[in-house]
């Protein structure tokens, strides 16, 4: 944990002082079980990306997203409430842990380039504000209509931000920096994303980076112990059969 915390510091900024985190001790569910392979068969993978280049790692998570929600549709078409949800878990686990790492690693990063560079991670925090909100509403909606419209419009959103972040984020951060430091960010955005909350926190600030570290690490471990009792599928890696 320490040399993580440390890894963070150096590319967001300010130092983070953290006091020992208690241990949770239910034991697992078999469904349970299933959950925590499938989490270590998605984090396996995202360790096979080609590069440690922040980019690259930032465009390997937006493809896995667009996959999942393309599942969960899939399911939702089918009728298959269960394998639905599963998906919808496995969407909310993914982007909960890439939204916080990009809050603490990349928009720091993006924006010390200069003013542009500040525009651009201010925009990029406020869409995610926005999407937290719509997913925190999700968990709480149990109309499967209701819930499909929403995740439509959720997933939108999330649309429009991918294609804005690729397009102008990562551009500019790759005309403005040698590769060797966005490799450091890389390595630094993969820890992040091991140690950060698992479920949207819109009251959370995405914006002090100090404190949203601070209040996340000390929200990760709950939500960790609550995914336990989520269903996830099987097999996060497969892609959907229309």
């Amino acid at each position: 944990m320490a040399r993580v915390l440390s890894s963070m510091a150096k590319v967001a900024g300010p130092t983070l002082n953290m006091a020992g985190l208690t241990k949770a001790g239910p034991a697992l569910s078999s469904r349970s079980s299933v959950g925590v392979q499938t989490r270590a068969q998605s984090t396996a993978q995202e360790n096979k990306v080609s590069t440690d280049d922040i980019i690259d790692k930032i465009k390997h998570d937006h493809r896995e997203l667009e996959q999942y929600f393309e599942n969960y549709k899939n399911a939702t078409k089918q009728g298959d409430e269960t394998e639905a949800r599963k998906w919808f878990n496995q969407f909310v686990w993914e982007i909960s842990r890439h939204s916080v790492s990009e809050e603490l690693v990349m928009y720091p990063m993006l924006a010390s380039l200069g003013d542009k560079g500040q525009q651009l991670a201010d925009q990029s925090r406020a869409d995610h504000h926005k999407i937290k909100e719509f997913l925190s509403e999700l968990q709480k909606t149990s109309d499967m209509n209701k819930f499909d419209e929403m995740m439509d419009a959720m997933f939108g959103n999330l649309k429009d931000h991918i294609k804005l972040e690729e397009k102008e984020d990562l551009t500019y951060l790759e005309q403005n920096t040698e590769a060797s430091a966005r490799e450091t960010a890389g390595k630094t955005f993969a820890l992040g994303k091991n140690i950060a909350p698992t479920n949207p926190h819109p009251e959370v600030p995405e914006k002090l980076v100090a404190v949203e570290a601070a209040v996340g690490l000390l929200i990760a471990p709950l939500d960790k112990l609550s995914d336990f009792f989520k269903p996830f599928p099987s097999n996060p890696d497969k892609k959907s059969v229309n």
